[in-house]
């Protein structure tokens, strides 16, 4: 059959196939047929007279992962090539309307006599509804590996805040007792004795810091359900999130603050506080180091006309170029060098505030910088909140009590039992254990202390056998938690109006804590 005759036949067929087929010479590879659902796949109408190389450039013959497709790949190259059928998948059409098409390829040769390659034929088929749908999938597969990761680090981060504050608590409440040692002594201070007062205040300060960054650690350490959602004040959430990025930012530019009063709003505070903590990290890393004074992260609140919390986190940072702006919430995304992003910090603010009933909107420019502008709805539940002891002393509030401390770290159970020692009657326990066989036996106290989390017997299973046995004693019961990471814990304190007390504590919170026990 002669090459004519071969272009005929394949035009009658392929004009009723609803794939695109489209023919070239070989090796010139020039278009001398299409058929109309090409030019429907394609957005146009028929291509003849065109060089494949010419064509596949200017239409948007793209990779999947949006790289120009190379043109010693292109399916007619590759057929001709190896002289035999070539199947192509990761073709994708941009069109000059927008839309992208996913096609997949099959080029074949057409031989002559003289086994010599005259035209190959190459039939494009749509299969962009299987493609998305798998890219939907591999998304979603994606954002359930992360999260499972993000819970993992949470309850690793949990229990190193937990293992953290432990010698933080003794640290603190023994450099109170030292304080409170140098202010009983008698005036004037000897040099040494001032000097020794200097240093125990620098070093409170320093625990002070620890403490507070601690804290914050915990904000984002918290494996919670939904239900464990409430009011959150964005502007806590902001400030938790600037210091955990300090270290981050304070070799590449200066922040401003200018956090106006906003509508607390309805949620989780560890993801509010996370949103904002992508944000200011992704403008610290905008942001090129070498001119501290020059570079400035900007974060501002204000309410909208709607009544609605309006954050924005601004950078005088490289900006994003306008072509990828439309990629940037997409999982995986990344202008970043390798090893500084992983392409999943804008994706996660971009869930979390669609999450709160929110959006998150940015405008930038190349060379002067990015700004994030995150809205979010006022909070239109209200949480029910545990009773408050109202601090104010009762009667017998300074009276000389008896208490019982129970705690499975030494040095803490020290600390708490010389500072309660000053006002107090204390009896000390290491195990919670021996602290219920004392109440077994008839012993009664006017308040305990116990640690939350403690080996074999917890301070939830004291509370729940006192409830059976001494519910008297269960109310009085006041708890020291250096972070109630588990689910059953959260949910202990949850339910409960027992004062609690996280560690580390200092002296005065601890007396007063104590104080208002007594006075209920």
């Amino acid at each position: 059959m002669r090459s004519s005759e071969e272009l005929k036949l394949i035009a009658a067929i392929a004009d009723g196939l609803p794939a695109g087929v489209w023919v070239a010479t070989a090796p010139e590879g020039r278009f001398v047929y299409s058929n109309q659902a090409f030019g429907e796949i394609m957005g146009m109408g028929p291509v003849v007279n065109v060089g494949v190389g010419e064509f596949s450039q200017p239409y948007g013959i793209r990779t999947r992962d949006g790289r120009p497709y190379p043109e010693d790949q292109l399916p007619f190259v590759r057929a001709l090539r190896a002289r035999a059928a070539v199947v192509v998948d990761d073709i994708v059409i941009h069109r000059l309307d927008g839309r992208r098409v996913y096609v997949r390829a099959f080029a074949k040769p057409m031989f002559d006599a003289a086994e010599r390659i005259g035209h190959i034929a190459v039939a494009f088929f749509d299969i962009t509804l299987e493609a998305e749908a798998n890219e939907a999938r591999q998304k979603t597969q994606a954002r359930l590996a992360q999260t499972e990761h993000l819970a993992s680090l949470g309850l690793l981060a949990a229990g190193v805040a937990h293992e953290v504050n432990n010698p933080l608590s003794y640290v603190l409440g023994s450099l109170d007792l030292i304080a409170r040692e140098i202010g009983s002594a008698t005036e004037p201070f000897d040099e040494k004795l001032r000097v020794v007062d200097e240093r125990v205040r620098d070093a409170r300060e320093g625990v002070e810091r620890i403490r507070s960054i601690v804290r914050d650690l915990k904000v984002f350490s918290r494996v919670e359900e939904d239900a464990r959602s409430g009011v959150v004040d964005v502007r806590t959430a902001i400030e938790a999130a600037l210091h955990m990025a300090h270290n981050e930012i304070r070799h590449r530019a200066r922040i401003t603050r200018n956090l106006l009063a906003v509508p607390a709003v309805w949620g989780q505070e560890n993801r509010v506080a996370q949103l904002f903590l992508n944000l200011v990290i992704n403008a610290a890393q905008a942001i090129p180091e070498g001119d501290l004074e020059k570079n400035e992260v900007r974060v501002a609140t204000r309410t909208t006309a709607q009544g609605w919390a309006e954050a924005e986190v601004s950078d005088t940072g490289v900006g994003i170029p306008a072509d990828v702006l439309p990629s940037i919430f997409e999982p995986f995304f990344t202008t970043k060098a390798i090893g500084i992003g992983t392409g999943l910090g804008l994706s996660i603010c971009h869930t979390i505030a669609t999450d709160l009933g929110g959006r998150i909107e940015v405008v930038s420019e190349s060379g002067k910088g990015t700004t994030f502008r995150v809205l979010l709805p006022p909070a239109s539940k209200q949480v029910e909140t545990k009773p408050q002891p109202s601090g104010k002393e009762g009667p017998n509030s300074r009276k000389r009590a008896r208490l019982l401390v129970i705690d499975d770290e030494p040095l803490i159970l020290k600390v708490i039992t010389n500072v309660l020692l000053v006002e107090h009657d204390v009896t000390s326990e290491l195990d919670a254990g021996a602290a219920l066989d004392r109440i077994r036996r008839g012993e009664r106290f006017d308040a305990i202390l116990c640690d939350l989390m403690m080996p074999q017997v917890t301070g939830m299973d004291l509370y729940e056998t006192l409830l059976e046995i001494a519910p008297k004693q269960a109310q009085t019961m006041l708890f020291l938690t250096g972070g109630a990471f588990t689910a059953r814990a959260q949910a202990f304190l949850d339910r409960l109006p027992n004062v609690t007390i996280e560690k580390p504590f200092d002296q005065a919170t601890l007396i007063t804590r104590v104080r208002q026990i007594l006075a209920r």
